[in-house]
């Protein structure tokens, strides 16, 4: 990956380092994107469809809000958030 590319990744990996760890790259945080999606999917077909579905609507939500104020963050201030 480019340095250019590995640099506009930082704003979304700092979110994701705050919970999986300093270990987390771009193909990471873009698998964790990916299963939240999945794990949607499941819960859609589930019988307990109503419950599970909110809780992984709400978590997939509360992970955009904070990728997305980073991001805010991070153009406004030239910098990155939750270096």
């Amino acid at each position: 990956m480019s340095k250019q590319k590995e640099h506009a990744w930082e704003p979304i990996l700092n979110v994701f380092r705050l919970v999986y760890g300093n270990e987390t790259d771009a193909d990471s945080a873009n698998f964790l994107f990916s299963k939240s999606i999945c794990a949607l999917r499941l819960y859609f077909k589930s019988p307990k469809v109503d419950k599970q579905l909110k809780e992984g609507q709400e978590s997939v939500n509360s992970s955009k809000d904070v990728v997305c104020y980073s991001l805010k963050f991070a153009q406004k201030n030239g910098g990155f958030f939750f270096r």
